[in-house]
């Protein structure tokens, strides 16, 4: 982070200037016409959050501070960072600062050779096996793609009236009994706006959305087998129900959204917001979800068994008819 996006005095100056973080984005400035704040329902995406500006602290302007402060093992750093006279960025492991200063750019680069990869653009995550095996495969696709076209997308949003007559002949099967379920299994999806959309029970196996709006859409009971995500935002979205088995989502934004009683066996989340998502009841075998938080998502009732959890679905059902019929 500090290397791609403050690498020039300037941009550090700006930066000492919000004085304490509480999380450091790639932009320092939210949009000033939207609502950006330490509240995880107001926070801009890629958007710094000050303890001072967005929340409104007192005494938390930055502070000169000695090299024994920096180099104090008790006062909760783990690493120091320094910006030289050269524009370079160094570091030190606290306590350790009689060892001299590290270079941040040649030793991130030594750490991703140890894995045999280079460093990836706009991962600035923690490394482990599993993360760098998924950075790898999405290198590898990012290869296969790099040269892929609009046209090579059945749907993109110059298609939006073809969208939105299946959308509304997809209303008139839900409501009325006529108009034509909503069926793009296999499809391809570019720049489509779902916000809003009430596509309950659509059938989208199979189906790829790049840099499509789900936005408060409400695609409860609706099928997502093997179906992929990438650079969407689904906030506020409720898919309750839904089948999001072998499902993957990559840079996604689900916050707030509402999945309860959903099958996500053998899914994945990777480098996606899941802040204050619901996943109550869900299935979550085999599931991956990194690096994404979770400490504030609702986990209520999760099983990690599918053939347990389909058991429990089949029994509420059971018992909904029985009570049904009295």
């Amino acid at each position: 982070m500090l290397l791609d996006h403050y690498n020039m005095p300037e941009r550090v100056d700006a930066l000492l200037a919000l004085g304490d973080l509480s999380t450091l984005q790639e932009k320092l400035e939210p949009d000033p016409n939207l609502p950006h704040s330490f509240d995880y329902n107001e926070r801009q995406e890629g958007v710094t959050v000050a303890y001072g500006r967005d929340r409104g602290e007192t005494g938390t302007e930055a502070r000169v501070a000695t090299l024994a402060d920096l180099n104090d093992e008790s006062n909760w750093t783990e690493y120091v960072y320094v910006f030289d006279e050269n524009n370079q960025w160094k570091y030190f492991k606290t306590g350790q600062a009689e060892n001299g200063l590290h270079d941040v750019h040649d030793d991130l680069e030594k750490e991703y050779q140890q894995y045999d990869m280079q460093r990836p653009s706009g991962y600035y995550g923690f490394l482990d096996d599993e993360i760098v095996q998924y950075l790898k495969s999405k290198a590898e696709t990012n290869e296969e793609h790099k040269d892929t076209e609009p046209s090579e997308f059945d749907f993109t949003d110059e298609d939006v009236a073809d969208i939105e007559i299946m959308c509304a002949k997809h209303t008139l099967w839900l409501y009325e009994g006529s108009g034509e379920k909503l069926d793009l299994s296999g499809k391809k999806l570019l720049n489509i706006d779902f916000s809003n959309k009430d596509l309950c029970s659509a059938v989208l196996r199979d189906t790829e959305f790049v840099n499509c709006n789900f936005d408060r859409a409400s695609l409860c009971f609706a099928d997502f087998e093997n179906a992929k995500f990438n650079r969407c935002s689904l906030k506020h979205f409720t898919a309750e129900e839904s089948n999001f088995k072998d499902s993957y989502f990559t840079n996604c934004n689900l916050e707030g959204a509402y999945f309860t009683h959903s099958n996500f066996a053998n899914a994945g989340l990777f480098n996606c917001n899941t802040s204050k998502t619901n996943l109550t009841n869900c299935c979550l075998q085999h599931w991956n979800c990194m690096p994404c938080n979770i400490d504030d998502s609702d986990m209520l009732n999760v099983s990690y068994s599918e053939s347990e959890w389909l058991g429990e679905q089949e029994s509420e059902d059971d018992q909904g008819m029985t009570m049904g019929g009295m």
